[in-house]
């Protein structure tokens, strides 16, 4: 399960090669997917992670984590719909450690490295920063106009057009020092004798930057999502199933949060007048993520991570 994703980005970076003007066109359709399958499944499978810790330490004890989970998403929901620019960068701000720390710890354990905080960490913000700054760094124009779609949607505006160039190099400049920090930790990897470990972090890193720089960032974004961290969560996940391991467990694990999420969707959509439009569908649904991605991510670190 661990290099399944590396298999699968290598056919993304592979396609977007040979088939550029075609995967530009259909930018959305990773993360369309991810509404149905792994993506918004594997999100919404906190129903059974809070179901789990109510099962095993009873509605009194797990009310602080049910009451924080609560905050976490309305305050996310306000935040997001009244600020959409600072919801958007709360957003980015989140994902960033939610993505880096995912892939810092399954690396981790993969390659049976001891988890040092600090060094898990270092990990995780490099690896993070580098999957949120890769899109503005290399597409820049692409990724403007969809957060400009963003912020239209919620009735706002975003940051005004000259402030294109000084994105983008703040984006190159945040990627190259976390390229630093990659190297550091490939050659401190080796000087400890292991250097497949190091060169297996490089072989992972330059996946996810030829990634972003040959597809449209969006399409990069929802394939990384998709591909990539939904398909390794997975793994977390099988300990909160319960029954037999049979096809469907992730969406019976994700119970009833999962379709009132769908519908959600659909009705936001159709109240904005973005419901037939592909594109602008997929931005409501990257905006439902940024909503939902404080607690969740709040939730994973509690009962998934520091397991």
């Amino acid at each position: 399960m661990y290099f399944l994703p590396l298999a699968l980005i290598s056919l993304a970076v592979a396609g977007g090669l040979l088939f550029p003007e075609e995967l530009d066109q259909f930018w959305f359709v990773p993360f369309l997917l991810s509404a149905l399958y792994l993506g918004l499944p594997h999100g919404a499978a906190d129903w059974g992670i809070l179901r789990s810790a109510v099962r095993e330490n009873g509605w009194r004890r797990s009310s602080l984590l049910i009451t924080g989970y609560g905050i976490l998403l309305v305050g996310a929901g306000t935040v997001t719909l009244a600020f959409p620019m600072l919801g958007l960068v709360v957003f980015l701000a989140v994902s960033a450690w939610h993505f880096g720390s995912a892939d810092a710890l399954d690396f981790a354990k993969q390659f049976g490295q001891a988890s040092d905080p600090k060094t898990l960490a270092l990990s995780s913000l490099t690896r993070g920063v580098l999957i949120v700054a890769a899109p503005f760094a290399f597409r820049i124009d692409d990724m403007f106009s969809a957060c400009q779609l963003w912020c239209g949607i919620l009735g706002s505006s975003f940051l005004p057009g000259e402030m294109t160039s000084t994105l983008e190099s703040g984006a190159r400049f945040v990627i190259f020092y976390a390229l630093m920090a990659v190297a550091g930790q490939v050659l401190r990897a080796g000087a400890l004798g292991s250097w497949r470990t190091g060169l297996c972090q490089l072989l992972e890193v330059a996946l996810l930057i030829f990634l972003f720089a040959v597809l449209h960032p969006l399409f990069a974004l929802g394939t990384y999502f998709l591909c990539w961290h939904s398909v390794r969560h997975l793994s977390h996940l099988r300990s909160f199933q319960s029954g037999s391991d049979r096809p469907g467990w992730l969406y019976r694990l994700a119970g009833p949060f999962l379709i009132p999420s769908l519908v959600t969707i659909g009705i936001f959509a159709f109240l904005t007048g973005n419901l037939l439009s592909p594109s602008d569908l997929t931005l409501v649904l990257i905006i439902f993520f940024a909503i939902v991605t404080p607690a969740h991510q709040w939730l994973i670190h509690r009962e998934v991570h520091s397991v």
